[in-house]
């Protein structure tokens, strides 16, 4: 169904733009313009405009968001404030969707009744208690994993609205699973940012048990390991050296091409603490890669357990070394789950889908 009506929409994003909800947002900005919607943003000044927005001659807006309970920064930060104010009063947005966190702690001051708010990621007890979700317009969630955060609330009930997340690497996908990548060893890839959240340990922790049984697997970690995590990632290089794991992990760091990673990849291994609905499982889906995953949030709704996947309620190491040797040594189980996760993403979380689920949503807010 075609929304013919032309409307400004303003998307408010906080991080980096190579990060999952900002990615999203870009993608949700997409659909609008497909929709005859047009779209303003706000950037966070200390990024990199998505060369994207800058081609296609958005209209967008740089705010500089410190830390304003630093005394340092809270005459800059109430400055900043007044701008974004100053930017919603003077057009003429019908709605406005925010997932930048700060911006979210004064929406009840902002100037405007359609206010909702993008959750791709758990929110803290801290943000649920400041960002004020119960007075504002909508909350979209990224999945459904994640209204336990709301639902005890019954005033949210009316207000959340799920718009399942997507991702389509660009390369044409096979139909049938390849099975196996590379019968001389049998490689596990952990992908996110180096951090306690995140798990590697229990990743490398992973390998070395596994490599009691098997000894020709090996084990790919790829992110960056942020300022804030440096401790976190040199634990994890001690743990390496613990082990005498140089020759089995490799730490790839941050890149661009995931789908070359991916295309070496037997299995996924994602063990996070913490989650929305992970972008790099579906894309290890659209590969056809059986993923063994932890059962929190938004996953069990990618990875369905002894179909595409396994999910690992406890993060029990015996478990997940259990779960890596039943798929490399099984071939017709390998299959089975490589087919099923292809078939799974093309039924769920292709752009077709998204652009549906997308205009659902518009409807109702």
């Amino acid at each position: 169904m075609r929304i013919n009506h032309k409307k400004n929409i303003l998307l408010c994003m906080s991080g980096d733009t190579s990060g999952g909800a900002e990615k999203m947002l870009l993608e949700l900005a997409n659909v609008l313009e497909e929709l005859e919607y047009k779209v303003n943003f706000v950037f966070n000044s200390n990024i990199n405009i998505p060369t994207s927005i800058n081609d296609k001659r958005h209209r967008y807006f740089l705010i500089k968001f410190n830390n304003f309970l630093d005394i340092k920064n809270l005459f800059s930060f109430v400055i900043q404030l007044i701008k974004f104010i100053f930017i919603i009063s003077t057009n003429k947005y019908e709605k406005i969707i925010i997932e930048n966190k700060f911006l979210l702690q004064f929406a009840n001051f902002l100037p405007h009744k359609k206010i909702i708010a993008y959750v791709h990621y758990p929110p803290s007890k801290y943000e649920l208690r400041k960002c004020h979700y119960k007075k504002l317009y909508k909350i979209i969630l990224c999945c459904d994993g994640l209204r336990k955060y709301f639902v005890p609330e019954i005033e949210y009930s009316s207000k959340l609205l799920t718009l399942p997340n997507y991702i389509d690497l660009g390369r044409k996908k096979s139909k049938v699973s390849k099975g196996i990548k590379n019968n001389s060893h049998y490689t596990l890839t952990n992908i996110g940012h180096i951090s306690e959240i995140k798990n590697q340990k229990l990743f490398i922790e992973s390998i070395y048990e596994i490599s009691k049984t098997l000894d020709n697997v090996k084990g790919i970690i790829v992110g960056e390991a942020r300022e804030q995590s440096k401790g976190y990632y040199n634990e994890c290089l001690e743990l390496v050296k613990k082990y005498s794991l140089h020759d089995k992990i490799t730490f790839l760091g941050q890149t661009d091409d995931v789908s070359a990673i991916l295309d070496k990849t037997d299995i996924m291994l994602h063990l996070s603490k913490k989650e929305g609905l992970p972008l790099v499982i579906l894309e290890a889906m659209q590969k056809g890669i059986p993923v063994i995953a932890s059962n929190i949030d938004g996953i069990p709704e990618a990875v369905i357990d002894n179909h595409n996947g396994y999910i690992i309620s406890d993060n029990n190491l015996n478990t997940i070394k259990d779960r890596v040797l039943n798929l490399l040594n099984k071939e017709d189980i390998y299959s089975n789950f490589s087919n099923n996760s292809m078939l799974l993403y093309e039924n769920s979380f292709t752009k077709e889908v998204y652009k549906n689920n997308s205009i659902k949503i518009l409807n109702k807010i």
